[in-house]
């Protein structure tokens, strides 16, 4: 430690018994470094003091901790003083202190000052904690991950001189926020611990790549990612209100957010795991691609705008929209509802020039007659649809509407299509409905029977666009409903139909409007135009110990009721000897047998008739099954054709998987499908969109191939 070199003078009395030496007020003196006096008697008492050692040391009274001892030399005490010489040494002292509580939040480094030290080491309580120099005794110690938020101790341990082996130790504390999720160098958390001040720099600190810094004047810009803390902890106090115009991902982890007065654009995500208020400003989603809003916090907008270059806003969580939602470019998908609006007094407002919502809108209406838009379909298809009221619909009362892929599922002993056909009261005939999908319109809470809005006159406008089988005639298409909801605990009624009010646009897109009471599940339908109500795809016939067995797929239904079995002699005189009800409506293949057990030997000609379910009929090619040792055969009729014919085979080299195969004159594929080829013959249909022209067919297998020419007129 340090040295201080010191004079000390004293006196001395002689007398009969010894010499007695006196010391200044400041120090003690002691014969054998034990027991310390302000004065201490020497012997012999003959005058003469042998060589000797004298001990002093600094009293309590003194300044300074010095240690050590003092030699006197004197060998005569006949003088009246004597001149003592010594050495004091200091202990090592850390002068800097602890370095605890909220002034080290985001702090990296705390210098450390070491006095009264001729050399020693350094040790640190948690290993790798801190960065520092181990024989270097005042210096700055840095900060590492595996020391934060917890206590350092740092102890200094001296190693030289009368102090060797005193130790003397400072408390480092390095803070961090608990932030969870991905940084980058542009990512900002909240701590403020100064004020509630957005462009106060020493409320925030920022990720630098592996901590989080406390910043002095500097704070988010524009695209920052903004992360709010629970309002727990030492380096977190109060709440954020927000003042930027510009922030990327928002993620509100904790505490609470409040979105204040400005118009803030936002590019990137939403997270709100805490409180969000909405302030009084305006939200937009401007982002590039796919922007989330997500969380176990309700979101809350005062006003919210979709505005995007290109990809969707997702969400997940329930947003509620206080005033205005506006849908400038951008779909929202939604696999919660988006709410706009708080009541009757505030049903908040839509603006939309572009995007649609894909999952439920939910809307409140004001307690006075009036139209309301929900811009609702598919991502790639605007079926919206637009309810005005005639009647005023209540106090608080809202509509939830979604637009469901799909056909509907009904109750009832008929399945999905249960009411059809029916006669609406416009005496429009309604055969079938559009299986792209349908409307779902929930009343408030939900509540068919009770709510008044569900009792309440109004008239409805759906919009059809794009649909997958398109009308005929778009005059024809009616609105038709059922009670209740796929939500609803009401047993579903039939399909009902609504009298058409208006319709406008063509077969592509196109609306109708029809007057109601009552929400419920919602859809399109018509009479059956000219759509052929069963894709048939194989019919087939093979001997079977004197029967014949028959079998055939269809890989789509739509309104089907029943097949009839038609046998000839002749090919001209036709019987029905066998009827099978059909599926009804099917997107799946489905297949169908009947033996014929009284089949003659050469000749027995069959024919399939599908009959839809408002009595309308379609014969298909007749097929001849000869049970006799006919030659094989492969033949296509009507040959040439408008791209719908048949292909007739018996081979029993085929029979298995193979495949038809059509080819242009350039010898491109324009057609190949798997077929399953049976014994006897086996009728096969084909109905494809092809140019004219001369194409080639082939039937093939692993071993065998039949090819043949057809024109398509």
């Amino acid at each position: 430690g340090n040295s201080e070199s010191f004079d000390v003078s004293g006196s001395y009395i002689k007398n009969s018994d010894g010499i007695t030496i006196n010391a200044p007020t400041d120090f003690e003196i002691s014969q054998d470094n034990s027991s310390f006096s302000s004065s201490i008697n020497l012997s012999p008492t003959d005058g003469t003091i042998s060589t000797t050692t004298i001990y002093t040391r600094m009293t309590s009274s003194a300044s300074g901790t010095p240690s050590g001892n003092i030699t006197c030399t004197s060998t005569s005490a006949d003088a009246e003083s004597i001149s003592l010489s010594g050495t004091i040494t200091s202990a090592p002292v850390i002068t800097s202190g602890d370095f605890t509580g909220s002034s080290t939040c985001g702090v990296s480094e705390y210098a450390v000052t070491l006095v009264n030290s001729l050399s020693g080491s350094w040790t640190e309580n948690i290993t790798g904690s801190t960065f520092f120099d181990p024989t270097q005794g005042s210096q700055t110690f840095t900060s590492f991950p595996a020391g934060f938020n917890n206590d350092i101790i740092m102890t200094w341990t001296e190693n030289q001189g009368a102090c060797s082996g005193k130790t003397n130790a400072v408390s480092i504390r390095f803070n961090q926020p608990v932030v969870s999720g991905s940084m980058d160098t542009d990512s900002w958390t909240w701590g403020g611990v100064s004020s509630t001040e957005w462009t106060n720099g020493t409320n925030w600190y920022k990720w630098d790549g592996s901590k989080w810094a406390v910043q002095s004047s500097s704070y988010p810009d524009a695209g920052s990612k903004i992360y709010v803390l629970p309002t727990t902890g030492v380096c977190v106090n109060n709440t954020l209100n927000n003042t930027a115009s510009s922030i990327g991902d928002l993620n509100i982890q904790g505490g609470s957010f409040d979105l204040g007065s400005a118009n803030t654009s936002i590019t990137g995500n939403i997270t709100n795991d805490g409180t969000m208020q909405g302030g009084t400003g305006t939200v937009t989603l401007s982002g590039s691609a796919d922007q989330t809003i997500s969380g176990t916090g309700t979101i809350n907008f005062n006003n919210l705008t979709v505005n995007k270059s290109s990809g969707s806003a997702i969400i997940s969580t329930q947003t509620d929209i206080r005033n205005t939602l506006t849908m400038t470019k951008g779909n929202i998908v939604n696999s919660q509802p988006i709410v706009i609006g708080v009541n009757s007094e505030n049903p908040g407002t839509l603006g939309h020039a572009s995007g649609i919502v894909t999952g439920k809108l939910r809307r409140y209406f004001a307690n006075a007659t009036g139209s309301s838009f929900f811009p609702v379909g598919t991502s790639s298809n605007l079926r919206d649809v637009t309810i005005n009221f005639t009647q005023v619909p209540g106090t608080d009362e809202y509509l939830t509407v979604s637009y469901v892929a799909g056909a509907p599922t009904l109750g009832g002993s008929d399945g999905s299509y249960s009411g059809l056909p029916l006669v609406t009261g416009d005496n429009q005939l309604i055969q079938n409905y559009s299986a792209d999908g349908h409307w779902n319109i929930d009343p408030t809470g939900g509540l068919y029977e009770s709510t008044e809005i569900n009792s309440a006159a109004y008239e409805i406008t759906l919009r059809c666009k794009a649909l997958t089988v398109q009308p005929t005639d778009v005059s024809k298409v009616r609105i038709i409903k059922s009670a209740g909801s796929e939500n609803s605990s009401l047993d579903h009624a039939t399909w009902t139909g609504l009298d058409l009010l208006s319709s406008s646009g063509s077969a592509a897109d196109f609306t109708i409007t029809a007057s109601a009471t009552g929400f419920s599940k919602f859809g399109a339908g018509s009479d059956d135009g000219n759509a052929l109500p069963v894709e048939l795809i194989s019919f087939n016939g093979s001997c079977n110990n004197g029967g014949v067995d028959l079998t055939w797929q269809t890989a789509s239904e739509y309104n089907s009721s029943y097949f009839d079995i038609e046998q000839s002699r002749d090919g001209n005189q036709w019987d029905v000897i066998y009827s099978i009800d059909a599926a009804g409506q099917s997107s799946e293949l489905i297949e169908y047998k009947y033996t014929d057990e009284h089949a003659q030997g050469q000749y027995n000609y069959y024919r399939l008739t599908q009959v839809d379910i408002d009595g309308t009929s379609k014969t298909y090619n007749a097929i001849n099954v000869s049970c006799s040792n006919d030659s094989d055969h492969f033949s296509i009729f009507p040959n040439p054709s408008s791209g719908l014919f048949s292909i007739s085979l018996k081979n029993p080299d085929f029979i298995g998987d193979a495949f038809v195969q059509i080819s242009d004159f350039k010898g491109s594929v324009v057609y190949n499908e798997k077929v399953k080829i049976q014994d006897g013959i086996n009728l096969f249909m084909v109905n494809k969109n092809l140019s004219s022209g001369i194409y080639k067919i082939d039937i093939r297998n692993q071993e065998n191939i039949y090819s043949i020419r057809h024109i398509i007129k």
